[in-house]
């Protein structure tokens, strides 16, 4: 595709624009003028995982050279999340789910996202499937690609996470850190030989039973070993003995491990708080990038029009590539907006105010009218920043002005303060003084 004509980029691009914004070949064909047979072949012919995917690493790889990107991770902790999407024609993997379908069929999309808000792994499973079974299978995916992550640890949220995963997580040498809704429900479980104080006592008071654990401790070990070299899909595996933990001894074997892993990640995430604040921020930026995905993905509400999975899997990708080059796009264009109020004054400190930013803002995004594709000039880069006004002296007031006046009757003193616009917060404008015994401006 790196030789191919301009005229199939054009219509390659248009294609990718169609299926992630569900505009579809003939919408997309009327708001951009090109020819409906063109984009429709391209679509056809081009739009695959296998073609897919690697235009993903490429935009993640450059997502995670960007000067931003490093102050939000380093690539190293992931999370998954799945979004669900109604299905407006008869599919054979749709399912019905009242809570977020009404009376109709669904599917859920998973998503597999960096700490640097890159979208690495696209799945689309049933509406009702468990989750945390698949969450494995992008992880190790990763090592086959060309992609600079390294994930080492990886949260989900409450409905992510089993015994049984705890253990499959430590087995293949990976962290599992979800996030637990209800602690006091959960069991904590002990080793028969563990002294216990008092007082914790009546709160462990299950205990681990070694010889499950012991004797297929081999093949705890192959099937780590299987899942970590690929010799196997970890979700086909784990969703084969999710099903029948009873009847299986190496399913029970690796239940009975997970608890014992779970107990010791439960009294971690109880005396740890950064630990849980970590986890929490995590997931709130698979949240933001859900939000992205919903105004990308605007046409005909949401609704899935394919009926075959190779074709919803198709357009759940264009989606991912689509929001991963908004993201990259708004990540290079925060880091010159922090350049440019660094330069005229303002202090502002990477792990206090960078590292809280995202680049999931939409407000300068419009999916709406007629799409142009001109390949004939250079890009244009970044659009101008606008002028950042010039630092202020909190204490002092701004430059120019007279001191601020006297008020009538202060009881506790006066201030300045400033006004900060929700929409653009790096732009100030100052207001005035305000009484701080009574709250009435002077």
């Amino acid at each position: 595709m790196r030789f191919a004509l301009p005229a199939l980029l054009t219509h390659l691009y248009a294609a990718i624009l169609a299926q992630a914004t569900n505009l579809g070949p003939v919408a997309m064909a009327r708001a951009s003028g090109l020819s409906y047979d063109q984009v429709a072949h391209a679509t056809a012919w081009y739009l695959r995982e296998e073609t897919l995917v690697p235009a993903i690493d490429e935009v993640i790889n450059y997502h995670h050279g960007l000067a931003a990107s490093r102050r939000w991770g380093d690539g190293t902790f992931s999370s998954s999340d799945g979004q669900r999407f109604p299905v407006q024609v008869k599919a054979a993997n749709a399912g019905a789910l009242p809570r977020y379908f009404g009376f109709g069929k669904g599917i859920s999309v998973l998503t597999w996202v960096s700490d640097h808000y890159a979208t690495f792994g696209t799945k689309v499973i049933r509406a009702g499937a468990r989750e945390g079974l698949f969450a494995l299978d992008e992880i190790f995916a990763l090592r086959e690609r060309d992609s600079e992550l390294d994930i080492a640890e990886h949260t989900t949220d409450t409905a992510g996470f089993t015994d049984l995963l705890f253990g499959a997580y430590d087995l293949v040498g990976l962290a599992f850190s979800p996030r637990i809704r209800n602690l006091p429900d959960q069991r904590l479980w002990h080793l028969d030989d563990t002294a216990l104080p008092a007082l914790i006592e009546p709160l462990v008071a299950n205990r681990i039973n070694t010889e499950r654990i012991v004797a297929p401790w081999d093949d705890l070990l192959r099937l780590g070993a299987s899942i970590h070299e690929g010799a196997v899909l970890p979700s086909l595996l784990l969703t084969k003995l999710q099903a029948f933990p009873r009847q299986n001894a190496l399913a029970r074997a690796l239940q009975e491990y997970g608890r014992l892993v779970k107990t010791l990640f439960i009294l971690r995430y109880l005396q740890q708080p950064e630990l849980r604040k970590r986890v929490g921020r995590q997931l709130n930026k698979g949240e933001s990038l859900h939000a992205l995905r919903e105004k990308v993905h605007f046409a005909h509400h949401g609704n899935v029009r394919h009926r075959q999975l190779a074709d919803q899997a198709a357009q759940a990708l264009c989606l991912t590539l689509v929001v991963n080059c908004v993201a990259a796009f708004n990540a290079d264009l925060l880091t010159q907006a922090v350049d440019q109020l660094r330069s005229t004054g303002f202090e502002i400190d990477d792990d206090d105010d960078v590292s809280h930013l995202g680049p999931t803002m939409t407000e300068h995004i419009n999916v709406h009218g007629r799409y142009h594709f001109n390949l004939d000039q250079a890009p244009k880069g970044l659009r101008a920043l606008r002028q950042a006004p010039p630092a202020i002296d909190r204490h002092q007031g701004p430059p120019g002005n007279p001191e601020p006046p006297a008020l009538a009757t202060p009881r506790w003193g006066s201030r300045w303060f400033l006004s900060h616009s929700s929409r653009y917060p790096h732009q100030r404008r100052w207001v005035g003084t305000i009484d701080v015994s009574s709250g009435v401006p002077a």
